[in-house]
């Protein structure tokens, strides 16, 4: 009760609710365009979700048993790491942040069954773009992928994941690992 009453004195006495976060961010113009700036917060949180994922597993101990767990699993455990532990901390993370992107997400649009197909397909293109096992490949595969599906959904919303696909394709093709996998 303590924390609820913290949190409307906050929030200026309203609920915390996604639709109070999403109406309380004005649109902004830019250009001719409206856009809405809960996308930005969005945007913002991607950021700082992606950098502080970053920071844990290129800058923390954890980051370093990570890695060595995912390159050699039996040579980790001959070192004495407990690696039953580190794939579950893995998994953990990975639900964390699959909460919080669908947490983000969920005031933009309707909540409804089977709506992860639709990012299942897009995280693969991004995957095939980036490479398999590259934080770096899927940064730049996931900008790649948004900044496409933008314009074709501006400009030609009928053949959008066509292009994608193609995309990728593409890149399968010139570098069957993505722009930044190692074989």
């Amino acid at each position: 009760m303590i924390l609820e009453d913290a949190i409307r004195f906050l929030w200026g006495g309203l609920p915390l609710t996604a639709d109070a976060v999403m109406d309380a961010v004005p649109s902004m113009h830019i250009g001719d365009f409206i856009y809405p700036g809960y996308y930005l917060v969005v945007i913002g949180i991607g950021i700082v979700a992606a950098i502080t994922l970053w920071l844990v597993i290129y800058r923390t101990r954890f980051g370093i048993l990570l890695r060595a767990t995912s390159q050699d699993r039996r040579m980790a455990s001959a070192l004495g790491l407990n690696v039953g532990l580190v794939y579950v901390s893995a998994f953990a993370i990975g639900c964390f942040m699959a909460g919080l992107g669908g947490a983000v997400i969920v005031p933009s649009q309707a909540a409804v069954l089977g709506m992860g197909i639709d990012a299942l397909i897009l995280a693969f293109v991004v995957v095939v773009i980036g490479g398999l096992g590259s934080l770096q490949g899927a940064l730049i595969g996931a900008l790649i992928v948004s900044f496409v599906r933008t314009l074709m959904i501006q400009f030609a919303p009928e053949i959008e994941l066509a292009v994608l696909y193609l995309i990728a394709a593409g890149v399968l093709l010139v570098r069957p690992t993505g722009l930044f996998g190692s074989a």
